[in-house]
């Protein structure tokens, strides 16, 4: 079985139960370029761009066409460095306070990877570490947390029309618990969906696409995420919802 057969079986297999009908599309130049597709056909004009690293997505986005704002969030310092460097290139993006958005408001500690985009609030486990050794913990930050919803009104006073795009490591599901209220006004969802859990407390695909249906979200489209290379075995997806 090809690796594309073998991604289209697990989807069949998740989606068809739920009536979904699924558009895929594989690469990653044609994934931002479809991305930026739905965002002119949906009007998009705020990105909401969570676990934002040194901001490679909102540079990848503002690159394709994309010319609304993005308002970015981040955790770790270094990391929040290098974006607030990079996000003075661009007008029209914007950046938060350095932290982390989850379901609750406070500080937490983030645990910081080797490779710095792999870090989490979650623990890393052993499947995620033999797959990707530079993914090892090398320290601990503490970080302010808020929930979206605490600080929706600030970021997004008008009647925008929103894209919320997840990148936290297995905390997914942790955001979305924290925008409740927020999810009312958002009309896209971009996150990593994993099909093997790759931090300890993190949900998988099967947990994610249910909950996003109850709260009047489909899949639009996926595409491969994270793909360990010797073994070509899928560990997680990339996936646009859309407000049905």
């Amino acid at each position: 079985m090809s690796l594309r057969t073998g991604i289209k079986n697990v989807l069949d297999n998740l989606t068809n139960p739920l009536g979904i009908e699924i558009v895929r599309h594989f690469g990653k130049e044609l994934g931002l370029k479809q991305v930026y597709t739905v965002f002119k056909e949906q009007k998009i004009d705020l990105l909401l761009d969570i676990g934002a690293n040194t901001g490679q997505y909102a540079m990848s986005m503002f690159k394709t066409g994309y010319k609304g704002r993005i308002v970015s969030f981040e955790p770790l310092p270094d990391a929040y460095l290098e974006l607030k460097k990079n996000k003075s290139k661009y007008p029209g993006w914007e950046l938060f306070e350095r932290s982390a958005i989850g379901d609750t408001t406070g500080t937490t500690m983030i645990n910081v990877s080797a490779n710095s985009h792999s870090s989490s609030i979650l623990p890393i486990n052993e499947t995620h570490l033999a797959a990707a050794p530079s993914a090892k913990y090398i320290g601990q930050v503490e970080t302010p947390i808020f929930t979206l919803d605490s600080i929706f009104n600030k970021i997004s006073p008008a009647n925008d029309k929103i894209c919320l795009k997840i990148d936290t490591q297995g905390f997914e599901d942790k955001v979305l618990a924290g925008a409740t209220a927020s999810l009312q006004k958002i009309s896209l969802i971009q996150l990593e969906l994993s099909l093997l859990p790759l931090y300890n407390g993190s949900k998988t695909i099967e947990w994610m696409i249910p909950y996003l249906k109850d709260r009047g979200f489909a899949p639009l489209f996926f595409l491969p995420g994270y793909i360990e290379r010797e073994t070509e075995k899928i560990q997680q997806l990339e996936a646009l919802f859309i407000k049905i």
